[in-house]
């Protein structure tokens, strides 16, 4: 606004009363001053703006549109929908000061009531038309809206409400929590849900998907390992069975449902297809009734490997299982079977079967790893050039595992095995003896070409250990080739004099290596006393013709033969008070034996006579102890015949 002020004093300025003239209006006694600068009242806060109205748009035309975003996002929208509404309203005089800011109201049937700032406001002159969105809203539920409208003095009273209702869509997203599972079993899993918000459109299909979470491949089970589930199916009903499962796996199930609502026809832009959004993933398990015992380890031909005496194996750890939930392993047994012995081809030593020959190692938690981080164990002390048979079976908490494929594999060639404990033969007479192998050693793959002799009297040393040696050891000696080794004692009469004991061993060569020597049997021990005579069994003693019979049989326990026999003969009762009288026979053993019977006659018995008898048998060595004894009286002599008559008188 501009002012200007007037003032008059009732004479008209210039006025000639002489003539009485009329002068011209502005000369009536007021004078003006000029106008004064411009001056303005204050602002005031806006008008209250008209109630808002609602803005729709043909759904069908090429315009339609569906509106996502929060509630107060302010995305533009061109049509309403159930989640939406679009409003519009003119801006209000704005007295004196542009607007700044519109506040949209929006109150729920519940009485919840929300707010939303525009503040994006080009050109706000008196009339203008804006337009806003809200979106989030629910489906079929009334709404009131009204707007406030400020500028920098402040802000206007609301308007009148406009109360506008939402339209129907698509259903509401199933919560996870609503998705449960009465029934979990072996292959299959029973899944139900309740119904969601249908937003004024019956719910008429529900969609399920899966996925498994334990497979090791896709091809275990449809869907397994894949980020996205697979359609396990639809169904009218809110519940679903999916079979052909795997026991003790887990799955995860989502589900959505459907009720027709479209926000427009097919090519006109609408993105609504009548199906809600997916709900969360939920996770569920099938059953077992089974024990769940690990897969059978998996153990290769080429992670066995053989030496002489030693197998090595390796394998690789199980974590994955058939049936996925199978506690882990915490123990494995290896179990190594012979199958056959000496599988080459050795003349006069055939493959044989082996005699209950099994080794078993066990491993437990936790495992040695080699760089491979495989499992390793290793056999030893086993036969060379044999044909074994390995196994290995997992455990854990519920048992054993199958056994794995059986993997043969033969242990290499080698010296001569290490030949039995030799046999000393005291059938001999002295100073003769013969030592002998009673069965011949492996050959380990290549044929034997000789064996080693030695003998000694004490102990041997390392000296006595040169390969290939066969050299007189003191007053013994060796020899080759052959099984049996014969030597004759150089002193006799030291057996007698000296405890110390004979000692032989022998061992066996082949072609390995181009002649390897196998180890040395243990040691066979003689020792003088083995060598003496063992005691004779005498028979019972007879009178024949005034001699006493007397035969016995050679001992027949360790020693070697007797050489000689000594006979003691007590003549009379030894226990009586005459005493008796003790006469010693000794015979040659070589004229008064046939084989192991001996026998000798008496011949200076006497009649009515109490005679007791031993035999002791001797030899270089020694003698033995005494037989049994056998007892006799002799008969008494026969009487005198009478005397003859006289002869005759003469005549």
């Amino acid at each position: 606004y501009c002012f200007k002020l007037e003032a008059s004093n009732g004479v008209k300025r210039g006025y000639n009363q002489v003539c009485g003239e009329n002068l011209p209006s502005n000369f009536d006694g007021w004078v003006f001053s000029e106008p004064t600068a411009p001056m303005q009242t204050l602002a005031t806060p806006p008008e209250t703006p008209g109630a808002p109205e609602n803005f729709i748009v043909n759904p069908a035309s090429e315009d339609a549109c569906a509106v996502t975003g929060s509630f107060d996002s302010g995305l533009s929208s061109r049509c309403p929908n159930g989640k939406s509404i679009k409003i519009k309203w003119q801006a209000p005089f704005n007295n004196g000061d542009d607007i700044i800011l519109f506040t949209v109201q929006v109150t729920s049937e519940t009485g919840t009531t929300q707010t939303a700032s525009i503040t994006d406001i080009d050109d706000p002159t008196f009339g203008k038309t804006y337009e806003w969105v809200a979106n989030d809203l629910d489906p079929v539920t009334s709404y009131s809206f009204s707007v406030i409208a400020t500028n920098d003095v402040g802000p206007s009273d609301a308007s009148q409400s406009t109360v506008l209702r939402t339209g129907v869509y698509e259903p509401e997203r199933l919560e996870s929590t609503a998705i449960t599972a009465p029934e979990e079993r072996d292959t299959a899993i029973t899944i139900s849900w309740t119904p969601p918000e249908d937003n004024g459109l019956p719910v008429t299909n529900y969609e399920v998907q899966y996925r498994c979470l334990y497979g090791k491949s896709s091809t275990d089970v449809e869907g397994c390992d894949q980020p996205e589930g697979v359609t396990a199916g639809s169904t009218p009903e809110s519940q679903f069975t999916k079979n052909n499962l795997k026991v003790l796996t887990k799955y995860e199930f989502q589900v959505r449902s459907y009720n027709g609502f479209e926000d427009s026809p097919v090519g006109k832009g609408g993105l609504l297809d009548g199906w809600s959004e997916w709900s969360d993933w939920v996770a569920f398990e099938t059953t077992t009734s089974a024990a769940l015992l690990p897969d059978a380890p998996d153990v290769v031909d080429q992670d066995v490997q053989a030496g002489i005496s030693t197998i090595t194996a390796k394998w690789v750890v199980q974590t994955d299982f058939a049936i996925s939930a199978t506690p882990a392993i915490f123990r494995y047994v290896a179990r190594l079977a012979c199958v056959s012995e000496l599988v080459s081809e050795v003349p006069g030593q055939p493959s044989v079967p082996c005699a209950d020959n099994v080794a078993e190692l066990e491993l437990l938690q936790p495992f040695t790893m080699d760089a491979d981080d495989k499992v390793t164990l290793q056999f030893q002390g086993l036969l060379p050039d044999t044909r074994y048979r390995l196994t290995v079976t997992a455990f854990n908490e519920f048992g054993a595992s199958p056994a794995s494929d059986p993997v043969p594999i033969d242990t290499g060639k080698s010296v001569p095995g290490k030949p039995v404990v030799p046999t000393v033969d005291l059938s001999q007479q002295l100073p003769d003896l013969s030592i002998e192998l009673d069965e011949e050693p492996r050959a380990n793959g290549e044929a034997l070409t000789f064996y080693q002799w030695q003998g000694k009297r004490g102990d041997f040393d390392v000296d006595d250990d040169e390969v290939g040696s066969c050299t007189q050891i003191d007053e013994l000696g060796c020899q080759s080739p052959g099984n049996q080794f014969d030597f004759a004692i150089q002193d006799l009469a030291s057996l007698e004099s000296s405890s110390d004991p004979f000692r032989f061993r022998v061992r066996a060569y082949n072609g390995y290596n181009g002649g390897g020597a196998g180890e040395w049997s243990e040691v066979a021990t003689v020792t003088p006393a083995d060598l003496r005579p063992s005691a004779p069994v005498l028979d019972p003693i007879t009178v024949v013709s005034g001699s006493i019979q007397i035969t016995w049989t050679a001992g027949t326990g360790l020693g070697a033969p007797a050489s000689k026999y000594r006979l003691e003969i007590n003549e009379g009762n030894c226990a009586g008070e005459d005493g008796c009288k003790t006469k010693l026979v000794e015979v040659d053993a070589q004229s008064s034996c046939s084989a192991n019977i001996c026998g000798t006659d008496y011949e200076e018995s006497l009649p009515s006579t109490a005679y007791t008898v031993q035999v002791f048998a001797t030899n270089a060595a020694g003698t033995s102890d005494p037989s049994n004894e056998q007892s006799l009286t002799t008969p008494a002599a026969p009487a005198a015949p009478p005397s003859p008559p006289p002869p005759p008188p003469p005549p």
